[in-house]
């Protein structure tokens, strides 16, 4: 098979982002199937990052793990245990000893985080496949600013919001 072209790519990823303006999430039955879908097409785009299934994530205690989404995203929840990427690039020192594991809604942004770590930095890390989106659909713990569980998650539009109960998706208008 042939190594992807940069036209492949971009056409592949412009795909990805226009799936779901085409679904009505709330008329979705396998929404996990999805997220998955569309986090494999992330993780094909990016064959140089290595990607960390959450259930592989949840083995390893020296797994850090870091929200690279925008602090407008961020101020409505994040993973429990998270830190953002500006405390990471900025006390990286501290965080020496870990093992980085970046994060976003669905893997794009994460996935292009530790491209650019590796490439700029030298440092090893890998992308949560599907994102927060993934880790919502497992039922697993969200905090809020003030570390209080939520069952918020912001996503990108009423198209993403392929997020099940009890998860609420929430979004810019």
């Amino acid at each position: 098979i042939a190594p992807m072209t940069k036209t492949m790519t971009t056409t592949l990823l412009a795909a990805l982002l226009l799936i779901p303006s085409c679904l009505n999430p709330g008329e979705v039955a396998n929404k996990d199937k999805v997220i998955a879908g569309m986090s494999k097409t992330i993780v094909k785009s990016f064959p140089k990052v290595s990607h960390l299934s959450v259930e592989e994530f949840q083995k390893d205690p020296k797994f850090l793990l870091i929200d690279v989404r925008s602090q407008r995203e961020r101020d409505i929840s994040m993973i429990s245990g998270a830190i953002s990427k500006s405390q990471f690039e900025l006390q990286r020192e501290t965080y020496k000893d870990r093992i980085p594991v970046a994060y976003c809604t669905i893997g794009q942004r994460s996935s292009q985080y530790i491209q650019d770590l590796a490439k700029k930095e030298k440092i090893h890390g890998f992308s949560l496949k599907e994102g927060i989106l993934g880790w919502v659909n497992r039922s697993l713990p969200l905090v809020d600013p003030k570390g209080q569980p939520t069952f918020k998650v912001h996503v990108m539009s009423e198209a993403w919001n392929f997020t099940q109960e009890p998860y609420k998706g929430v979004w810019d208008e």
